[in-house]
């Protein structure tokens, strides 16, 4: 907001996160990812790391029925540092109580790969709706659709 010279910040964020939230209301679960997660639910621990407020994270998860899959979730209240800092990854394995090798993160933008080479762990990159790839030059794993997650699990 430096950059643009925005006077009024806080209004102008404000009515920002009214903007997303209203078009986030609105937006429908990619196809496949229920089924992805209820495939997960009883095989793997599930939670979600979302530098979303926790507004958002109703909108986006408890709305839409996604959220009974998750056992931990770290939003961006929970941390003081965000991605691409690894705290909030950090915390996710300190609440789940797992170490490092036995996670995967899967994200759609650059900060969530930094966070993931910053914390030591394996990275999915999410590409099917990602807007960018540019400077995820080394994921673990790429899927092109949420139901090739599956292959974790077969």
């Amino acid at each position: 907001m430096e950059l643009l010279e925005i006077k009024n910040k806080e209004d102008t964020y404000a009515r920002w996160v009214q903007y997303v939230n209203e078009f986030e209301g609105g937006a429908s679960v990619y196809d496949g990812i229920e089924e992805v997660l209820n495939s997960f639910h009883h095989q793997i621990k599930q939670a979600v790391v979302s530098a979303k407020t926790r507004a958002q994270y109703q909108i986006d998860m408890i709305n839409k029925g996604l959220d009974q899959y998750m056992e931990v979730v770290v939003l961006a209240d929970d941390t003081q540092k965000h991605k691409p800092d690894p705290e909030p990854i950090l915390l996710r394995l300190e609440k789940l109580k797992i170490s490092k090798e036995d996670v995967i993160y899967i994200g759609d933008a650059w900060s969530d790969y930094q966070c993931c080479l910053n914390a030591g762990i394996d990275f999915g990159y999410a590409k099917w709706e990602s807007v960018s790839s540019e400077g995820i030059t080394h994921p673990t794993f790429i899927f092109e659709s949420p139901r090739d997650m599956l292959k974790l699990i077969k």
